[in-house]
């Protein structure tokens, strides 16, 4: 999952809670850019 891959891609383990405030984070921050906010 997103959540998973998120916390282990920063190095959290299997913290699921971190993983998808980071998971959430990306995915706002990815839309942000695709309209040019950013």
């Amino acid at each position: 999952t997103k959540t998973k891959e998120a916390s282990e891609k920063y190095g959290l383990g299997y913290d699921l809670v971190a993983g998808a405030n980071i998971a959430g984070f990306e995915k706002v921050a990815e839309a942000m850019i695709a309209q040019g906010t950013y």
